[in-house]
């Protein structure tokens, strides 16, 4: 498995792209509280995440009926980036953030629903290159890395704060800890996407190359 070049790359992506969605819904609670000044802004944000989430998954249905998957998660990971980062920037109003919110995570989870497609790619890559079917180990092994990213996310979120000299239930934070508690919500998810994005120039995966290799196993299988 590890001699499976394409497992190594999705793994990178999975890491990527769990680091998005736990790092940014991780820092959500102390943005709408520090930085937009109201803790009850949270429900509006994170309804907006998770309605933005369901419309992800259907738009990634549709975004690959017609085009290639490799292509359409590098353009959703480039656009969830750069609006990511665009956020850090935005007017301090609900009614700006909250829209933006739901289009972030409408495409961050299309590259979250496309990434699950890569990853049965990379077993029937590795059984055409190897001759071996390890659906369970690489499935399984995807899941380890999953996991151990979602601890490092969170790990990550607690450290900058930390770091940043943040206080829990101050009045107000310190101009460090709001930079980094803002950044944690825009900046290090939309770094994070596009370095998702830079990753795929490694993935080899497409949709033409994916058609040779089940026609090359189907073909296998006839002569056997």
């Amino acid at each position: 498995m590890l001699r499976n070049d394409q497992w190594r790359v999705v793994a990178v992506l999975v890491m990527t792209n769990i680091g998005f969605g736990v790092i940014r819904l991780g820092a959500m609670m102390y943005f709408v509280t520090y930085y937009l000044g109201n803790a009850a802004y949270f429900m509006w944000m994170l309804a907006a995440h998770i309605i933005g989430k369901a419309a992800g998954s259907l738009l990634a249905k549709r975004l690959t009926r017609n085009a290639n998957k490799v292509q359409m998660f590098g353009y959703c990971s480039v656009l969830a980036g750069l609006l990511s980062i665009g956020l850090f920037f935005a007017p301090k109003a609900v009614l700006v953030l909250v829209p933006l919110t739901f289009i972030v995570s409408t495409l961050y989870q299309s590259t979250t629903t496309l990434m699950w497609v890569m990853m049965a790619d990379v077993a029937d890559y590795g059984e055409w290159r190897q001759g071996k079917r390890m659906d369970g180990i690489i499935f399984s092994t995807f899941l380890a890395v999953l996991k151990l990213g979602m601890a490092l996310s969170g790990a990550i979120v607690g450290w900058t704060l930390g770091f940043s000299g943040y206080v829990a239930n101050a009045a107000e934070q310190t101009p460090l800890a709001m930079h980094c508690i803002v950044a944690l919500f825009t900046v290090v998810p939309g770094l994070l996407s596009l370095g998702a994005f830079i990753t795929l120039r490694w993935y080899k995966l497409d949709d033409h190359t994916m058609q040779e290799i089940n026609l090359a196993k189907t073909q296998s299988l006839v002569k056997g």
